[in-house]
């Protein structure tokens, strides 16, 4: 009898077969390959300069230190806590960037309906700079978040909101503590327990930094001012984080996951040190810092990312003596922008899949998951809904929060998860030798790392190594660019701007009076005295910009930092350009066509001939290649009639010894401006076709970018 038929259960199942080496394997793979050689084929260079192999055994695995860690134990790589999902899920905390308060709420109060259950708030572009709607430009009111100046402007955008049974994320960029202000004025208002609030009121100076916003405060007093929050807020509000560090801007500028995790340490540490440095404990402040990190499109790569996070954090609260089971890691993720396109959007909607997946195996506290519109337009309710419901399947229909760590034990995850934390380690170190993140960023370094990364990411997709479905490859030809659906901002700005002018002017004369005492008390207070200061202000009526001026009285002769900023793109962005010249020209009346001279029944070249015409649609050019021709003067004749200044001749390669040479002469001889091109490699022949008039060879290694744009260049669709 057979193992598979044995009935004796003592026995290992297939025990009388012998289990293969991967040496043994390796020999057979090498045999299938038929020459082509192993490390070609069955290794896999990434961006984060990790090789991986074709598969994995036990023995990849066996010496990784803490690989029978268990969760909610440090250094916390299976999971945050002992129970994983399964006492409860992730966060769904969807952005929602509405410009106006009562929007935001008719959006908010939508959306909770119906699965949400963080509310997050990102402060408008004005808001975030601590600027009131009328000392802010049109397009920073509204723009990238929600205008808020006073207590009446949170009352309306949390209108029906029962702020102590959901938790809030309220994301200030480098303000705070005028919108904590606010904001315990507003829980007092609405008789609201403080103790029982959850979330971040976040203020994250390094990633403005970054970023490019302009810093309208020094490091200094952004510090000193996360100092008093921590200090002076956090007994108020126990449940509630200050401290952001984001990711974001670094991940959308094309950073690697190991360039962003070993970053994400760094921008801690630097926190740790800057508040410990203030008097702060550790520990307490490792508890008020929420990581906000974005998730790619690399499944098992962002995963590791993830897991490994946890492990380094908690190496750098042990150097700085805390324990790490008293402030373990807090990881918030969003989708990333980078890979989003405007291009075929609805493929977004597969990307954010994928991402939110590789979130939830990673082990994230909570999850915003991009609208597949996000990159281009404001995300409308449609769109939410199917970002919003990406999450809420995963969490119901998968079973996957049935288990903690499901990618826990996998020979490739726990491989990759320390391949990455090595690494990732490696760069922190790097940027700790440079002096830390304010320093690599002052020096340029860390802009020049990444661009390197991000450069060689774009050379990727321009030469077709890696695949955009929509954007370099399986281009959908008959799609038109969607149109990008923003506020009408100006609009926004003046309704802003009436707004807070009538609140400055309706209040009464004593509560004025009150207002400009505790802002005067904000210059000399100190500590509790000085929050309570800026709350009994924000309670009388003072605004968002009113309070910063008082709050940073002193700090203007301060220098505020400038460094280069990090260039934060989306890599299809240069395929989109094309296509918007295509549209250009065709709205013109003179439509980017490429003729695709077919020679020959194509049945014997058709991978070629499709190959070929998707080549030139992923540009936007309309390719004409409906006719296969027997004779080369037929060919010539249809090109004439369609007035085509680019041709590329598409057939068998044995055809092409008869066929190219004549027809590239007969082509030119009736247009000499005429580009004349051909489909693959020429070999032997480049010299003799060059003679007779062929320009150029589209094949696997033509950098289809280049390529796309030296045709539109000669169509005249690009200058």
């Amino acid at each position: 009898m057979s193992a598979l038929m044995s009935t004796n259960t003592s026995e290992p199942l297939l025990s009388e077969f012998a289990k293969p080496s991967y040496e043994q394997w390796k020999v057979e793979a090498e045999k299938l390959l038929k020459g082509v050689p192993f490390e070609k084929k069955m290794l896999t260079r990434t961006h984060e300069g990790i090789t991986l192999r074709g598969i994995y055994n036990p023995a990849d695995v066996q010496d990784l230190a803490g690989l029978d860690g268990k969760p909610g134990f440090a250094a916390f790589t299976r999971a945050r806590n002992a129970a994983g999902y399964t006492g409860e899920g992730w966060k769904i905390s969807q952005e929602l960037p509405l410009g106006l308060p009562e929007e935001f709420n008719a959006a908010v109060r939508h959306d909770l309906l119906r699965g949400l259950n963080e509310v997050t708030l990102l402060l408008d572009i004005a808001g975030a700079r601590g600027l009131d709607p009328d000392h802010a430009k049109v397009g920073e009111v509204g723009g990238c978040g929600t205008s808020i100046a006073t207590v009446s402007d949170l009352a309306a955008a949390f209108k029906g909101v029962h702020l102590d049974a959901v938790p809030v994320y309220l994301k200030a960029g480098a303000s705070a503590l005028p919108l904590t202000a606010l904001f315990l004025a507003y829980l007092e208002k609405t008789g609201t327990d403080p103790q029982k609030v959850s979330g971040c009121i976040e203020n994250d100076v390094l990633n403005v930094l970054q970023s490019g916003d302009p810093l309208m405060v020094s490091l200094d007093q952004s510090y000193d001012e996360l100092a008093l929050l921590i200090n002076s807020a956090g007994p108020k509000l126990p449940n509630v984080q200050f401290i952001g560090v984001q990711t974001l801007a670094v991940a959308n500028a094309g950073a690697n996951a190991v360039q962003e995790l070993g970053y994400a340490i760094a921008a801690g540490a630097s926190y740790l040190a800057a508040l410990t440095a203030r008097g702060l404990d550790a520990a307490e402040v490792a508890r008020r810092i929420r990581f906000s990190v974005s998730v790619g499109g690399n499944f098992f790569m962002e995963i590791a990312k993830l897991r490994a996070a946890r492990q380094l954090w908690s190496r750098v609260l042990e150097a700085h003596g805390v324990a790490p089971a008293t402030a373990p890691m807090y990881l918030h993720a969003r989708t990333a922008i980078w890979n989003k396109t405007r291009v075929d959007a609805n493929t977004n909607m597969l990307r954010v899949a994928t991402e939110t997946f590789s979130a939830a195996l990673g082990g994230v506290q909570s999850l915003h998951v991009g609208p597949f519109d996000e990159a281009f337009s404001v995300p409308d309710e449609f769109s939410r809904r199917v970002a919003r419901n990406a999450q809420i399947v995963i969490q119901e229909e998968t079973e996957i929060t049935r288990v903690i760590d499901p990618a826990g034990g996998s020979w490739y995850v726990e491989w990759l998860t320390d391949a990455v934390a090595q690494k990732a380690w490696a760069f922190f170190q790097q940027i700790e030798q440079q002096g830390g993140v304010v320093a690599s960023l002052t020096a340029g370094w860390l802009q020049e790392q990444i661009a390197a990364v991000a450069k060689n990411k774009i050379a990727a997709l321009e030469q077709r190594r890696e695949t955009m479905v929509g954007v370099n490859n399986f281009p959908n030809p008959k799609e038109q660019l969607p149109s990008p659906k923003l506020p009408d901002y100006a609009a926004v700005h003046a309704k802003r701007v009436k707004a807070i002018k009538e609140h400055r002017t309706g209040g009464e004369v004593a509560a004025d009076t009150a207002i400009l005492g505790d802002l005067g008390q904000l210059t000399t207070a100190d500590g509790d005295a000085r929050l309570a200061a800026a709350v009994s202000a924000a309670r009388q009526g003072a605004s968002l910009g009113e309070l910063t001026r008082a709050l940073r009285a002193g700090d203007a002769a301060r220098a505020k930092l400038t460094v280069s900023p990090l260039r934060i793109t989306r890599a299809s962005l240069g395929y989109e350009k094309l296509r918007e010249a295509c549209e250009r020209a065709a709205a013109a009346g003179t439509p980017a066509l490429v003729f695709q001279a077919n020679l020959g029944p194509s049945r014997a070249y058709r991978a070629r001939a499709d190959w070929t015409t998707a080549y030139f649609n992923v540009g936007g050019l309309t390719v004409k290649a409906d006719q296969d021709f027997n004779t080369i003067e037929d060919a010539a004749a249809a090109v004439k009639i369609s007035g085509a200044k680019v041709v590329i001749i598409c057939s068998t390669d044995d055809k092409y010894l008869e066929v190219v040479e004549p027809l590239a002469k007969l082509l030119k001889a009736a247009d000499s401006g005429v580009t004349v091109l051909v489909a693959g490699a020429p070999g032997d022949n480049a010299t003799k076709w060059q003679a007779a008039g062929v320009d150029d060879y589209v094949h696997v290694r033509t950098n289809n970018y280049a390529m796309l744009q030296q045709v539109l260049t000669k169509i005249g669709a690009l200058k």
